[in-house]
C-alpha cells in the first residue's frame, strides 16, 4: 500500500472511530476510546479528552488509561482539573493501589508527561487523607523531579514504613546525598571494636598506619640523659 493510501486509511479508521466514541452504547464507547489511543494523533486527543467528561466510569477510566499511554502535555490542564474533583463516595475502601482512583490514575499520567504545571495541584493531592491517593501523588511528584515536591515525596515515603514495596518506589526520588546516614569513622570503629577491624581485610595495616600517624602527632619528648641524680 502506498504511503498517501496508507495515511488515508488511517484517516478513514480514526474517523470512524471518534463516531463510535460517542455511541450511546457504553461498551461500544470504551472501545473506541481504547483503540483511539494507538494512534496517538492530534486528532484524537480533543475526543479523549472529552471523553473524561462522559457519566460512564469505564468509559473515563479508559479515556484516563489513553491519556497516559499518548502522554501529550496539552493534556496536562484536563488531568489536573480530575485532580481536583471531589472524592467518590465510596471511600478509599473502595480504590487501592491496585485499583486506583480517577484522581488517582490522573495523576499517574501527569507524572508519565512530566509538566511542572501539574506539580501545586499534586503537592495538594499529597496531603490527602487517602494513603492511595498520597502515594499516587508522590511517586508522580518524583517523576517530574521539581524540588518543590521533594519533602512531601519524603512525608508520603514515612508514611509508607509498613509497606515496603510502595515506599521502595518512592524512595527512588530522593537524592543519594539525603539518603546516606552517618558513618563512623575508622578511628571510632577502631576504638570501639579493634578485634573487628583487626580481623577485616587490611585491618592490620590500617591498625598500623592509625598508631604511626598518632606518633607523629604527639610532642617530642626530650631524652633524660642523667636518671635520678
Amino acid at each position: 500500500m502506498a504511503l498517501a493510501e496508507k495515511n488515508q486509511a488511517e484517516t478513514t479508521g480514526v474517523q470512524e472511530l471518534i463516531k463510535l466514541s460517542k455511541s450511546p452504547d457504553e461498551l461500544t464507547r470504551v472501545s473506541a476510546i481504547a483503540r483511539l489511543a494507538k494512534y496517538g494523533s492530534s486528532e484524537v486527543l480533543p475526543r479523549i479528552l472529552d471523553a473524561l467528561k462522559d457519566p460512564s466510569a469505564n468509559v473515563k477510566i479508559t479515556a484516563l488509561n489513553a491519556l497516559k499511554e499518548i502522554g501529550d502535555s496539552r493534556a496536562v490542564p484536563a488531568l489536573i482539573a480530575v485532580l481536583k474533583e471531589k472524592d467518590s463516595p465510596l471511600g478509599e475502601a473502595f480504590f487501592s493501589v491496585s485499583q486506583p482512583s480517577f484522581r488517582s490514575m490522573a495523576a499517574e499520567a501527569l507524572g508519565i508527561i512530566g509538566d511542572k504545571r501539574a506539580v501545586p495541584a499534586l503537592i495538594n493531592m499529597a496531603d490527602h487523607d487517602w494513603i492511595s491517593q498520597r502515594f499516587f501523588a508522590a511517586k508522580a511528584l518524583g517523576q517530574i523531579g521539581d524540588p518543590a515536591g521533594l519533602p512531601h515525596i519524603k512525608n508520603v515515603k514515612d508514611a509508607l514504613k509498613d509497606m515496603p514495596f510502595l515506599e521502595n518506589q518512592l524512595n527512588q526520588f530522593i537524592p543519594a546525598a539525603e539518603k546516606i546516614t552517618p558513618r563512623k569513622t575508622f578511628k571510632d570503629l577502631e576504638q570501639s571494636n579493634p578485634d573487628a577491624v583487626r580481623s577485616a581485610p587490611g585491618g592490620g595495616k590500617l591498625i598500623q598506619d592509625l598508631d604511626e600517624s598518632r606518633r607523629k602527632a604527639s610532642p617530642k619528648r626530650k631524652p633524660k640523659l642523667f636518671e635520678d641524680l
